[in-house]
């Protein structure tokens, strides 16, 4: 693979997003938000936070500007180092990003936060976030919307400072610490992981609707004796079918179908070997329906995402072999139009994954190298 040499400024990355045509990364003190069109990268926002980003997630309520160069807006939710999760918000017109407090020192979670997601059905109201406390917070945002609507309101006399008083949050609490969270566009419920590799579908907004719970056999059999590497992972739900979850747990990935008894601990309707130790993040192709990937932040194997099709499950996988030990995967994404977005140590490699073209790499230090695609 094509090598060319980071920024030496630049921070390492740890957490990327895709949304449509925009790219997100977090690193050690900021937050990075690309438009990528025609093979070149545009910045169109920065947010300084000054704390490490650990995981974000897209809004629904973002608009990309080549959807409408008008009126387009960012809005992103992240986790921080500093334990509290932040709304990110930045539009066309306004004269800067907008960071307000999501979570306060009352309502936080008192462990790391793993994952965010935005409900599908509530138009970026309501957020959730998993955390290794084995609690899934459901935010209801609208007091902090109400906030940002009154500032670009009341910006222009330069007297009105954003409040942090926080949104409101309705915690859940489960048996084991929490992996991932992920939400459907089409869908109310929220998608919880956990470390013994069950995944969770609940309704958080129905206190009495039973936990659907799908399992793998031998994941949960690995997970109970202690084998190495079982603890990581993460699921995620086919955008394109809300039937279809998927996962990726030690070094197993596996995919459930909701339709075929999903609400009696639901057994994979297809699972296989993922060839790499300690997975920790599955993701499907926003594109394609077929196409899934995984990949693992252990430097074992070096820098390396393998990816699947459902169509031939049992078939060795594509891998993208980005860098040597003792590097590794920090974080990937798929990007409509392109292929895989992936975060090796400063670097940030454009994959496309239609023909034999070598990634090129850019740095997180905006100082941006042109893409291959």
């Amino acid at each position: 693979m094509a090598d060319r040499q980071p920024h030496v400024n630049g921070a390492t990355i740890r957490c990327v997003a895709c949304a449509a045509d925009l790219v997100a990364f977090g690193d050690d003190q900021s937050l990075v938000v690309l438009h990528v069109a025609n093979g070149v990268e545009q910045c169109v926002a920065t947010f300084f936070i000054g704390t490490p980003v650990l995981t974000l997630a897209f809004s629904p309520r973002t608009i990309s500007p080549s959807a409408d160069t008008l009126s387009w807006s960012i809005q992103l939710a992240i986790a921080c180092g500093d334990g509290h999760i932040r709304l990110c918000t930045y539009t066309v017109n306004a004269p800067e990003p907008i960071i307000q407090i999501v979570s306060t020192a009352a309502t936080t979670h008192s462990n790391d936060i793993t994952g965010l997601a935005f409900s599908g059905s509530s138009s970026g109201r309501y957020l959730a976030s998993s955390s290794l406390d084995r609690t899934c917070i459901v935010w209801d945002l609208e007091v902090l919307q109400h906030e940002l609507q009154q500032s670009e309101l009341l910006d222009a006399s330069g007297d009105f400072k954003l409040p942090s008083a926080g949104a409101y949050g309705d915690s859940t609490r489960f048996a084991n610490p929490l992996l991932s969270v992920a939400a459907h566009p089409q869908r109310a419920e929220f998608l919880i992981s956990d470390n013994t590799g069950s995944v969770l579908l609940f309704d958080w907004a129905d206190s009495c609707r039973a936990v659907v719970e799908l399992v793998d056999p031998r994941t949960l059999a690995d997970a109970r004796t202690g084998v190495k590497g079982i603890g990581l992972g993460g699921a995620a739900w086919k955008a394109q079918d809300a039937d279809f979850v998927g996962g990726a747990f030690g070094t197993r990935w596996v995919v459930w179908n909701l339709s075929h008894g999903g609400t009696g601990g639901g057994k994979p309707v297809l699972s296989g070997n993922s060839g790499l130790v300690s997975c920790n993040r599955f993701r499907w192709s926003p594109t394609d329906p077929t196409i899934f990937a995984v990949s693992s932040n252990s430097p074992a194997q070096g820098a390396v995402v393998n990816v699947f099709s459902t169509q031939y499950p049992q078939a060795q996988p594509t891998s993208v072999s980005l860098a040597s030990r003792p590097n590794k995967i920090q974080d990937f994404d798929f990007l409509s139009g392109v292929g895989l977005v992936v975060a090796v140590g400063r670097r940030l490699y454009f994959v496309s994954l239609s023909n034999e073209t070598q990634p090129v790499a850019i740095s997180s230090g905006l100082s941006y190298l042109q893409p291959s695609f």
